[in-house]
């Protein structure tokens, strides 16, 4: 039987003519970062949740990115793949972050129906449901 033993697997993926080396996000790390730039507050009785959702952004950009090849400056200058270039990456091409987002969230939609297919339907065994 194989199991996962790479906690933190990462997969390069061609977004127009770069490519970027992306670590699928979980439901639970997506969740974990909406929720740290999130401002709860009461207004007449009622819960207001107040979200930064540019900061979201950047930290699951930041979060599923670990290298690229191809992004440059407006000069053409390749951009080192640091911490504070993700940030600004994500900050000032935001339709490209969406993106590298997206294929990361995708990502890790397959990766576990994959896992599932691999489970139910894997040799000399059949999987059911937790009660």
């Amino acid at each position: 039987m194989r199991l996962l033993t790479k906690k933190d697997r990462a997969f390069w993926v061609e977004i127009e003519d770069a490519e970027v080396l992306i670590k699928p996000l979980t439901a639970a790390e997506v969740e974990r970062i909406r929720r740290k730039h999130t401002k709860i507050s009461f207004v007449r009785g009622e819960r207001v949740e107040e979200t930064d959702w540019g900061k979201v952004t950047q930290d699951m950009f930041c979060a599923c990115v670990r290298d690229w090849k191809g992004i440059c400056d407006e000069e053409g200058n390749p951009i080192a793949c640091t911490e504070e270039n993700k940030r600004l990456v994500a900050e000032l091409n935001t339709g490209f972050a969406g993106e590298v987002i997206q294929r990361a969230t995708a990502l890790e939609q397959y990766l576990n129906s994959e896992e599932i297919k691999n489970l139910s339907g894997g040799q000399g065994g059949t999987s059911t449901p937790a009660q």
